[in-house]
């Protein structure tokens, strides 16, 4: 009986970049020329998911490209050097896009013609504001979609279906219910909310009925810097219209 050949873990690396759209590639390509060929699988991996979901992060391109942390650090590196990527932060809690494109802000994905925001009469609970507009696309239960990032944002709880609100607030009855609770619970309950959808900051206080910048000082910058979860809007970290979204482990 022949001995079988050994597998060449290799072979699957090679093909990472197939498993993204084509579309995405096939536009980096266009954009860099032979040298996006040229590169290392992982900073093939790397420029992928930028161009995919708008950004790419240390801890994001670890888990996609089944890299060691030491190995991303220094694609990362080498990308922003080379002037593939531009880089927003310091350390692993840098945020890096694609050069010549523009990390997106909240006037990017909530303003529209008919949505005023500057007023000096708006107050934090004001943020929840009602921006219904035909420029504005929704999916089937009133979250907004945005081109520029990969998954809805929950930005107005008066937009949502009634089935989806209650759905919200089954999950954070128990902090929306209690005015005290174990910090675990509502780190827990946070993360419910903010699994697979961004959630601004007005929301999600309104959802566990807590005041936003508490819940922002005393929960989320923590879970942030954790890397538990990711901010919509990293050029602007304080925005009071900042957006928040569990973090893909």
């Amino acid at each position: 009986m022949d001995t079988p050949e050994p597998f060449d873990q290799t072979i699957l690396r090679m093909h990472m970049v197939d498993l993204f759209p084509q579309e995405q590639v096939e536009q980096l390509r266009r954009q860099f020329g032979r040298t996006f060929d040229g590169l290392h699988n992982i900073d093939q991996v790397a420029l992928v998911i930028a161009a995919v979901e708008g950004t790419v992060t240390h801890q994001r391109l670890c888990a996609l490209a089944n890299a060691h942390p030491a190995d991303a650090s220094h694609s990362l590196r080498n990308l922003v050097g080379h002037g593939f990527l531009e880089q927003t932060g310091s350390s692993r809690g840098a945020v890096y896009h694609i050069s010549g494109t523009q990390i997106p802000g909240p006037e990017d994905v909530f303003d529209s013609p008919n949505l005023e925001t500057s007023s000096p009469n708006l107050d934090s609970s004001s943020l929840n504001l009602d921006s219904s507009s035909p420029n504005l696309e929704r999916d089937v239960v009133g979250r907004l979609i945005s081109d520029s990032h990969a998954h809805p944002f929950v930005e107005n709880l008066q937009q949502l279906s009634p089935d989806y609100y209650k759905q919200l607030i089954n999950m954070a009855k128990e902090p929306r219910n209690k005015k005290k609770v174990p910090r675990a619970v509502m780190q827990e309950t946070l993360l419910k909310l903010l699994e697979d959808q961004f959630v601004t900051l007005s929301c999600l206080a309104e959802l566990v009925r807590r005041d936003p910048e508490t819940l922002r000082g005393q929960y989320l910058n923590e879970m942030v810097k954790k890397q538990k979860v990711e901010i919509a809007f990293p050029r602007t970290p304080n925005h009071p219209r900042q957006a928040y979204r569990k973090a893909k482990a």
